[in-house]
């Protein structure tokens, strides 16, 4: 099942206080966010659930740091607790994330991603990289690394940014 998305001109912003072109740059971030969260989208993954943007974020987050333990990988996320321990104990049901003992502290354990976690997570890497291909392929190199260039340095602004100062676009399907 594919999304719907409007094509042609970029209906015109009225102008913002904050600058030329920032009220078209909230527009087009809380259309992103309403595709983003279609279940078409999110189904498509195969994570196995509508929730599988946050597992496909645990897994991601486990194979960058290595093993953590649950508050610090909430942390990292930008997630609150509940939701990552839910995840969490559902990537451990499947044998993708497994809990281990940290020798540092035995009442606590440390999350670590298994042999099947990274071979799921290098599949789900491999299909995203696969549809945004096809999204972008009529796109030049030059515009791809401008466009992943500008696209990280919004997104290491709105990481810096206090926890309540991050919403941005769409804030009624928050």
């Amino acid at each position: 099942m594919t999304v719907a998305v409007t094509q042609g001109p970029r209906p015109a912003s009225s102008p913002s206080p904050a600058g030329p072109g920032v009220a078209a740059i909230c527009d087009e971030l809380a259309r992103l966010r309403r595709l983003m969260a279609a279940p078409q989208v999110r189904s498509e993954d195969g994570a196995g659930s509508a929730s599988s943007v946050v597992a496909h974020s645990v897994l991601r987050e486990l194979a960058r740091t290595g093993a953590v333990r649950q508050g610090a990988l909430a942390e990292a996320l930008h997630s609150d607790a509940s939701t990552v321990s839910r995840q969490v104990a559902a990537l451990v049901e499947r044998d993708l994330v497994r809990r281990a003992p940290d020798a540092r502290d035995g009442r606590a354990c440390l999350l670590e991603i298994t042999p099947g976690g990274t071979a799921l997570l290098a599949e789900l890497q491999r299909r995203r990289e696969e549809r945004l291909g096809t999204i972008v392929r009529d796109w030049t190199p030059a515009e791809r690394s401008t466009f992943a260039d500008l696209l990280h340095r919004l997104v290491d602004r709105i990481a810096a940014q206090p926890a309540g100062g991050r919403t941005l676009g769409d804030d009624t399907t928050s």
